[in-house]
């Protein structure tokens, strides 16, 4: 997977895009907006017009989400594609249909399993979903029998707010991936419900304090998947001290394609940039609105680029 990311680099392609390829999802997390839309996602043609609008413009990391990707019924085939296609390809997926892994493998290069909690009872409680957990368990567990590499991912919430380490010692020991984190949203829109939720009720000191002991372990050795610039990002941008953190690339160096096949410069603007097959650029003017770590980390990991050259070798366990 290092070789083909340092091959997009060499080829000038450096942009992420995150496509979201159906709104339907056997989850209702409470914390997600999504389940309440209407069902939408691309055709096939549309779906695959946008793979080729991908290497056009320099994507060299494509994420698929959703919804739950794993519920669209062209995934494996758009897998497929973009392997053959030399794009990286990322999913994101709750996990629930462990019976589905197979269809990509081979052809996906990371697999990221929302986990919210090391405790079964929690997770399956905020996922909305009878055996979530112990059907994420299974996926994880099919992913290295198949040799696909996966990672655990979560906002900070109520469960895990004081309890970190606990967490990420269960992921890397009990599971043997690694964890990665991203920030908890609450503004709305198409993503973020604005209800009570698992993180509607953190208080800005216990963000900061969380990102800040993630970076302590990962600088212990634990497996966690987020760049350090990100990590002390997200703590800054919790305490408002944007001077801290890095412009957001949204339009620039990170994408996001809607379930029409639009692509906007992320999740809270509408403007549509692919009018044409060249994707217009997005000015997003020093945009501190929100931190999605999807958007954050990828324009992070290109604004401090030296830096992050360096970094690579701690994600050993994804390549």
């Amino acid at each position: 997977m290092l070789e083909s990311l340092l091959k997009c680099m060499l080829e000038r392609r450096w942009k992420t895009a995150i496509f979201s390829v159906t709104s339907a999802c056997n989850c209702r997390c409470s914390m997600c907006n999504i389940p309440n839309l209407p069902l939408q996602q691309p055709d096939p043609a549309t779906a695959f017009a946008i793979l080729r609008q991908c290497v056009e413009n320099r994507v060299a990391i494509l994420s698929l989400t959703g919804g739950e990707p794993f519920l669209y019924p062209h995934l494996p085939e758009l897998v497929r594609r973009a392997h053959r296609m030399g794009i990286f390809v990322h999913i994101a997926t709750n996990g629930t249909l462990p019976e589905k892994i197979a269809q990509v493998g081979g052809h996906v290069d990371a697999i990221g399993f929302s986990l919210d909690s090391h405790i079964s009872a929690e997770h399956d409680s905020n996922r909305g979903h009878n055996r979530a957990f112990e059907k994420c368990l299974k996926s994880v567990k099919i992913c290295g029998e198949l040799g696909i590499k996966s990672f655990a991912n979560t906002p900070p919430n109520r469960y895990i707010i004081d309890r970190i380490e606990e967490y990420v010692g269960f992921v890397n020991d009990e599971l043997g991936i690694p964890v990665g984190f991203c920030y908890p949203e609450t503004h709305g829109g198409d993503y973020f419900a604005t209800c009570e939720s698992v993180i509607s009720d953190l208080r800005a000191e216990q963000i900061a304090s969380f990102f800040s002991a993630a970076l302590r372990l990962k600088k212990q050795g634990y497996d966690i998947v987020n760049s350090d610039i990100f990590l002390r990002e997200a703590a800054a941008y919790a305490r408002e001290k944007f001077e801290r953190v890095s412009r957001c690339g949204g339009g620039r160096v990170v994408y996001w394609i809607d379930w029409l096949g639009k692509v906007h410069p992320c999740f809270n603007k509408r403007t549509v940039l692919n009018k044409n097959g060249i994707w217009e650029k997005y000015d997003p003017k020093n945009c501190n609105e929100c931190f999605v770590q999807c958007f954050r980390e990828p324009s992070s990991f290109v604004y401090n680029l030296p830096h992050s050259l360096r970094e690579l070798r701690t994600w050993k366990s994804l390549f």
